[in-house]
């Protein structure tokens, strides 16, 4: 966020008219090793429990959460955020995370994609989920 916006303003989406709607926009994959489990159980805990707090601000369109059986603890966050843009438009961005946490370990696999439709959405949230089970 530029630092001339104040931390209560909205975020605005700096997208050129050239960014591809509806597409994968970022995929990824993270392995975190800590020293202990109990490290690990707690960051993964906390993660978790930050992304639900922030699923209730504004422009927060929608909040899914569901359990996996995958690893000690495991996660599929998604969240689709509305975005106002500086021509007074607004964008629509989908992110879903798959994450797990197997002792010291925690694995995460991510998708966004901006303006996604609900068979994109369900598309690329059943891929984030089929890669994380290959970690």
């Amino acid at each position: 966020m530029p630092s001339s916006q104040s931390k209560g303003a909205p975020r605005r989406a700096d997208l050129s008219p050239n960014t591809v709607e509806g597409q994968a926009g970022g995929v990824g994959s993270t392995v975190y090793l800590f020293a202990t489990t109990e490290g690990a159980s707690g960051y993964f805990s906390d993660s978790v429990s930050e992304v639900e707090s922030r699923s209730h601000q504004e422009g927060v369109k929608s909040f899914k959460k569901s359990d996996l059986d995958v690893g000690q603890d495991a996660a599929r966050l998604e969240i689709e955020v509305t975005v106002p843009r500086a021509d007074g438009s607004t964008v629509a961005f989908w992110a879903t995370a798959t994450a797990f946490r197997r002792g010291r370990l925690i694995g995460v696999v991510q998708m966004q994609a901006i303006n996604a439709s609900e068979l994109e959405k369900n598309r690329l949230g059943g891929k984030a989920g089929a890669l994380l089970l290959r970690h």
